[in-house]
């Protein structure tokens, strides 16, 4: 019997997260590739909705935790591999990753450090400042207790057979146990590899643009549901105007087009922006859109997204904004940009009140800082791995186990 490999995805598998593992690269390579989708198990439909995405059906879609179980038990475990994209923090997530932790299947992990994965310090202005945010919204804090309490509990059953993946073992203190027992392989980032496998193949090479990369927020409500955060309400008309006037600047000084490429949640399948704020014809929804157009773009503009691995891969300028104005930012929003703005050393643009000076000032890049970014956040520092996508090193992989 052929080895098969299992993918477990706790969220709604879209075509873009097909896209980005590179699932279709690893059938084209001949392995036997399942993928499970849990997202009704743990996250439940009201928040797995919340994609907008179109769903690729290739996939199982399990509608309980039983029918998963009574699936797992016929399993044939010597000949499958399990790669476990579930991490817990409710109960259906937990009792998975139990069952896989006390099985004898041989299972395959992956930990991306990435600019946001610093722990933080809990100082008293890190506390003040949420507690002011989330004021008596007690959902993020019991949301908190449970996830720490529950990994706590799981801590004390290890993985039996692992292969760890990730792509900056330096970092595995802020790793659980997991790690004890584990096979270390060296892994790059999901942007970084998608970048690697598409690059030289670009678009548009004949024209001029930047391109925005699109967190989704605050016209979609992100994650709020699953902590149970409360959404608050925007002036979007004024957030909304007052960037697409900052866009239009933009485009008449430099003679350029900016392409806005939405968040992988809410990309359509057609030639239309989800986000009606948003001219239709700059919104780019393919999925390969930023590996092919990173290379030949002037540069990028971002508010908070872990995206900016294209910009750095091909090593190109950001301006990196907020709004002084519209918009109420969470802590750790604030916090995120902070870290990325002094890792890349780029100064943040109020665009509320900015020049175009200060745009100008922001497009030369510190290459130094790019380097160290690279090697820390998107590919291992050793340069086993850096021209070799991820998909390439799953079949090496699975050539050995």
């Amino acid at each position: 019997m052929k080895k098969k490999l299992i993918f477990l995805c706790e969220y709604p598998f879209t075509k873009h997260t097909s896209f980005k593992m590179e699932i279709e690269e690893l059938r084209k390579k001949k392995l036997n590739i399942e993928i499970n989708d849990f997202s009704e198990v743990i996250y439940g439909k009201r928040f797995s909705n919340q994609w907008k995405t179109k769903i690729e059906n290739k996939t199982l879609k399990f509608k309980s935790l039983l029918s998963w179980i009574n699936y797992f038990r016929k399993i044939d475990k010597e000949k499958t591999i399990f790669w476990n994209n579930i991490r817990t923090f409710n109960f259906n997530s937990f009792v998975i990753e139990l069952i896989l932790r006390l099985s004898n299947a041989k299972i395959i992990l992956n930990h991306f450090y990435d600019v946001f994965s610093y722990p933080q310090k809990k100082t008293l202005k890190f506390i003040a400042e949420r507690i002011f945010y989330y004021k008596f919204n007690i959902g993020p804090y019991i949301f908190f207790f449970k996830v720490k309490f529950l990994r706590f509990i799981l801590n004390l059953f290890p993985f039996r057979k692992v292969y760890f993946l990730s792509n900056n073992f330096k970092y595995n203190k802020i790793i659980d146990t997991n790690m004890k027992n584990s096979k270390k392989i060296d892994f790059n980032s999901y942007d970084y590899s998608n970048y690697v496998l598409f690059r030289g193949n670009t678009r548009f090479k004949n024209r001029k643009y930047a391109i925005y990369l699109d967190g989704g927020g605050p016209y979609f409500s992100g994650d709020r549901l699953l902590n149970n955060a409360k959404r608050l309400e925007y002036d979007n008309q004024g957030y909304y105007g007052t960037l697409n006037i900052f866009f239009k600047k933009l485009e008449d000084h430099f003679n350029i087009d900016i392409l806005i490429i939405p968040h992988p949640k809410y990309k359509s399948n057609k030639n239309k922006s989800l986000n009606p704020f948003f001219d239709k014809n700059k919104v780019i929804n393919e999925y390969d859109s930023l590996p092919r157009l990173s290379d030949n773009c002037l540069f990028f503009i971002n508010y908070n997204s872990t995206s900016q691995s294209f910009a750095v891969a091909s090593y190109k300028p950001t301006i990196l904004f907020y709004l002084s104005k519209y918009y109420i930012e969470a802590p750790s929003l604030k916090l995120s940009r902070e870290i990325l703005a002094r890792k890349l050393n780029i100064k943040p643009i109020d665009i509320c009140n900015f020049k175009i000076e200060d745009i100008k000032k922001n497009l030369k890049i510190n290459k130094k800082k790019y380097d160290l970014y690279k090697y820390d956040f998107l590919t291992p520092k050793n340069k086993s791995i850096e021209n070799i996508s991820n998909s390439q090193v799953i079949i090496n992989l699975m050539k050995r186990i």
